[in-house]
């Protein structure tokens, strides 16, 4: 589990013992694969007001997450 030279001092082990899946009927239900019930491209939100949206950190509005991911990308790239 080493990342960059650095070893972590704890680690988690999960054992699963049962795991359900999702009920394929609701897939086949939702029109997940039928293309007429999509929305256009533009009406999506950008991935930065998802994340802002999901993580409801206080202050962290989607440009900030914005310019976060765009430092990552220079940073680690």
């Amino acid at each position: 589990m080493e990342v960059g030279r650095r070893i972590p001092s704890l680690g988690i082990s999960v054992e699963v013992e049962e795991c359900f899946v999702h009920c394929v009927k609701a897939f086949n239900r939702s029109n997940l694969w039928n293309p007429s019930t999509w929305i256009e491209k533009n009406e999506l939100p950008d991935m930065a007001k998802v994340l802002a949206d999901h993580a409801k950190l206080p202050g962290m509005g989607a440009e900030m997450v914005s310019k976060g991911l765009a430092d990552s990308m220079v940073q680690t790239i």
